[in-house]
């Protein structure tokens, strides 16, 4: 199934799990020993989930954000994306002209207050069945889409219902229009704004974020903050100049982020309606010529890093035209399509959908699927657990309490022992890999690279600096990820460790198990400790900061203004992530070679900086002599991150340990009430339960289904 038929799917069996779960809640009220089955708060945090996982599933798949310099044209575009631009055509004057509206305000004086989401939403009645829930509506006949903020210090969202014209976006969007806002929200900021869109052309969040270079000092925060959120990027630029030098450091900071995350840039030219003049020189058309030049910008800037450079790049600027689409409305048939096609559209659309049906989105859902599974497995266990003991004699009650006393025991010893085990073969193998000389063999290797490129550069110009850079991540890159090289080594090693732990966590759920049946089999994603390890990741975020931007914090502490070592204690974290360009959520998710790319962007930075005033020939030394630190912090931040992924698996056992326990310790409390109460199963009621406990397991079934094909896409 594609990811459009999965949403589809998942969205009919959450459905069907909800109406379950509210049957479950009945059945629970109608009689207060229920209760001893069925955790009442659990099933209203089960309600919640479900109500984030329905939505999230809807407009989360994938957070694109729309990067490009002020009036660079990324909220006309969106908006014609979407399919929600329209064209007006004036024919009163001595030539043609036109003016667009669209889902939200554009133009050389619009400048956005603040982010911008765009979410798609399903269609009331559509299902997987014949055509896909995001493909793109011709009829201009669309429901309106609606809209809602979200006001500065609060964080409830206030919705302001269906946009009945732009005007109205735009007075809750747009720098300086407090004052037209509705009569009982005048004058109060807004933070963030959504506009929700029926029809939609793919699954996703646009996120329209103010420019790069916009007048508003605030807006540079904005940009910092949601970077973090974004699971790729879209540039945009006009076709009527090059990219300049604001673009350029945007660019780079983009680099940097890729580098460590290989989060995927979209590069976008557009309004080639208005570069349809002829170049004099080269015979191509303004806006050929200008995607001519912008292409080489990034091979010359960006192709000598090697295969991270090619990623980045990608297949360099894209043409399109959103007017020339919204004009087609107002052409017959043939005039239309030929305008459609010169739009390039449709081209862009696919390159977002190919990212959607990429892994990123795949993951999103599978992880919602994954957690309503859990939910209905864990009331599931209540239901049968009731049945079960209710049905049994008191001698069979009384044997059944002693085994799970045995099986508490066998869980903490046996998690205890495996915990102690984890931990010290990680540090072993860790250990064992850094040994093995990996900063003399990267040092080697950047000499063996740069050392000619440093002697030869002007390293006076800030544009050889970046291009060193540059060069410098894509070496780095490279000999980590070269075959048989230290990612590839630490994989294998991984790959062995998780091996070992799913093995003795299968050994022990059997030693358990020998003690009595159990009712419900535990599912496999319960012994697959890098699931766990996901899970305990979503269930439990960690709140220390990051170990790796600790580290990051000590490189740059030398750096001009950022002032005493209390200082850089204090906010050093915050201070090394924006000197590299990267939100500091999004360190905590790095890759071993993401990690080890980050503190080589630390250590250059920190260097470019403090050797500023060297003369050129003392520069040069210098950098050369920079290289060998530099993979020494490239290979201390590999082994952080390695160690840091052991204790993911740390945590994953933990998880394993703490959902057994909560199992048992449930368990004993229904057997316990049935043997004190001598309770039995009326034979209406357990045809109820049996009703259910099939119902029941037939939706986890789905959900299961949903998660298996979901790792099939991201695999």
């Amino acid at each position: 199934m594609s990811i459009d038929q999965l949403r589809s799917y998942f969205r009919e069996q959450s459905g069907l799990a909800g109406a379950w779960f509210d049957r479950l809640g009945a059945y629970v009220d109608r009689d207060p020993a229920h209760a001893q089955h069925v955790d009442k708060s659990r099933l209203a945090e089960i309600r919640a989930m479900l109500s984030r996982a329905r939505s999230g599933a809807e407009s989360s798949l994938l957070n694109v954000a729309f990067l490009g310099e002020f009036s660079s044209g990324k909220s006309f575009l969106i908006s014609g994306l979407y399919g929600r631009l329209s064209a007006t055509e004036d024919t009163s004057g001595r030539r043609t002209t036109f003016s667009y509206e669209g889902l939200l305000p554009s133009g050389p004086e619009a400048v956005s207050a603040c982010p911008v989401r765009v979410v798609s939403v399903p269609e009331p009645g559509e299902d997987q069945g014949g055509r896909g829930r995001h493909q793109r509506r011709e009829s201009r006949d669309k429901p309106a889409p609606r809209l809602r903020v979200r006001f500065a210090g609060e964080t409830e969202w206030t919705d302001i219902g269906p946009v009945q014209s732009l005007d109205q976006v735009d007075s809750y969007v747009t720098v300086g229009s407090e004052h037209l806002h509705l009569r009982e929200h005048r004058d109060r900021p807004v933070s963030e704004a959504e506009v929700a869109v029926q029809g939609a052309p793919f699954p996703a969040v646009l996120w329209d974020l103010p420019g790069h270079s916009s007048p508003v000092p605030d807006h540079a925060d904005i940009i910092n903050r949601e970077l973090a959120e974004a699971d790729c990027y879209v540039y945009v630029t006009r076709a009527v100049r090059a990219l300049g030098q604001a673009d350029a450091d945007m660019i780079r900071r983009l680099f940097r982020e890729h580098s460590a995350h290989r989060r995927k840039v979209i590069w976008v030219l557009t309004a080639i309606d208005e570069g349809e003049a002829p170049d004099r020189r080269s015979g191509l058309l303004n806006w050929q010529k200008i995607q001519q030049v912008n292409n080489e910008y990034l091979r010359e800037k960006f192709g000598g890093a090697g295969k991270l450079g090619e990623s980045f790049i990608g297949d360099g600027f894209i043409p399109v035209s959103p007017a020339w689409e919204a004009e087609a409305e107002l052409r017959p048939p043939r005039e239309s399509l030929s305008l459609r096609l010169d739009s390039r559209m449709n081209g862009l659309r696919g390159a977002l959908n190919a990212m959607i049906e990429s892994a990123t989105g795949a993951s999103y859902l599978k992880d919602y699927a994954d957690d309503l599974s859990d939910a209905m497995f864990e009331a599931l266990r209540g239901l049968e657990g009731a049945a079960h003991a209710r049905k049994q004699s008191d001698a069979e009650r009384g044997h059944r309490l002693r085994a799970v006393d045995t099986e508490l025991e066998l869980l903490e010893t046996g998690t205890e022992s495996l915990l102690r085990s984890l931990q010290s073969a990680g540090s072993a193998t860790v250990r064992s890999l850094v040994s093995q000389n990996l900063t003399g063999q990267l040092a080697n290797r950047l000499h063996a690279r740069l050392d000619k490129r440093i002697a030869g550069a002007d390293l006076l110009k800030p544009d050889a600096f970046d291009r060193l850079e540059t060069e410098q991540a894509g070496v780095i890159a490279d000999w980590l990820e070269e075959p048989d090289g230290p990612a590839e080594r630490w994989d294998r090693s991984y790959s062995e460790l998780t091996d070992i732990v799913n093995k003795a966590m299968g050994d022990l759920v059997t030693r358990m198990s020998a003690t009595d049946s159990r009712r419900i089999k535990i599912p496999s994603a319960w012994i697959d400790v890098q699931e766990l390890a996901r899970k305990a990741d979503r269930e439990q975020p960690a709140t220390e900061r990051p170990p790796l931007l600790e580290r990051a914090a000590g490189i740059l502490k030398n750096l001009p203004g950022v002032g005493a070592a209390t200082a850089v204690i204090a906010t050093g974290a915050a201070q090394a992530a924006a000197a590299v360009g990267l939100p500091a959520a999004a360190v905590a998710v790095l890759t071993p070679v993401g990690a080890g790319l980050v503190l080589a962007s630390a250590g250059y930075v920190a260097w470019r900086a403090t050797k500023g005033r060297l003369a050129l020939r003392e520069k040069r030394d210098d950098f050369k002599r920079t290289l060998d630190k530099t993979a020494a912090e490239v290979i201390q931040g590999f082994e952080l991150q390695m160690n840091s992924q052991v204790q993911e698996l740390v945590s994953g056992v933990d998880l394993f340990r703490i959902r057994l326990r909560t199992d048992l310790h449930g368990e004993r409390r229904t057997v316990s009430r049935a043997l004190e109460t001598g309770e039995v199963v009326s034979e209406s009621e357990s045809r109820e339960l049996t009703s259910m406990l099939e119902d029941g397991q037939r939706i986890r079934s789905a959900l299961q289904q949903i998660v298996a094909e979901c790792d099939a896409v991201i695999r």
